[in-house]
């Protein structure tokens, strides 16, 4: 097999490249070497979480199946997270995630927008008799909690609560957010 890897740097005029050949990849340093240009990607981490739980605790989790993977890029943060519930239990209050990240401090006004950043989400077996909207998962900034919110079809936004689950419930969800 060829292994040969080249970089091609090309500058023609406004059009500059970097070109990787072969089987070559960016590679970045296990701790960041953080630099003070604002426009240079000095930070890339990728993780896998196979023990994630969700709080309140619930009496059975299906462990093999409970993952969190995250890529984070410089400032943004991507979080796919899949979780199933075996055995629901007694305990009450809203469900959340724990994070690998805290969120960033959008201010009122910012360019990274609103106080809370959502992503796409999804559950199965969800016991209530509210549901009948859209689901969501949301992190607020100067926060790593991952919650789940129902957007209802008469517009009320509601945080799903952990005993509108039931035994044998499964919850997916996938997010961005800037830190």
């Amino acid at each position: 097999a060829d292994n040969t890897v080249g970089l091609l740097i090309n500058q023609d005029g406004a059009d500059a490249s970097i070109e990787l050949t072969g089987n070559g990849g960016i590679k970045f340093p296990g701790t960041q070497g953080a630099s003070s240009d604002a426009n240079t990607l000095d930070d890339y981490e990728e993780g896998v979480d196979n023990d994630i739980h969700i709080t309140p605790a619930v009496d059975a989790e299906h462990g093999s199946y409970n993952t969190m993977v995250y890529t984070k890029i410089g400032r943004m943060v991507h979080v796919q997270l899949y979780y199933y519930i075996t055995t629901l239990g007694s305990n009450e209050g809203s469900a959340y995630f724990t994070l690998p990240f805290t969120a960033k401090d959008g201010g009122s006004v910012s360019v990274y927008g609103p106080a809370i950043y959502t992503g796409t989400a999804y559950a199965q077996v969800l016991n209530t008799s509210t549901y009948g909207g859209t689901l969501i998962c949301y992190v607020a900034q100067n926060d790593n909690k991952l919650y789940l919110k129902e957007l209802t079809d008469a517009g009320a936004s509601i945080t799903i609560q952990l005993e509108q689950f039931a035994d044998a419930s499964s919850v997916g969800c996938s997010i961005s957010y800037p830190i």
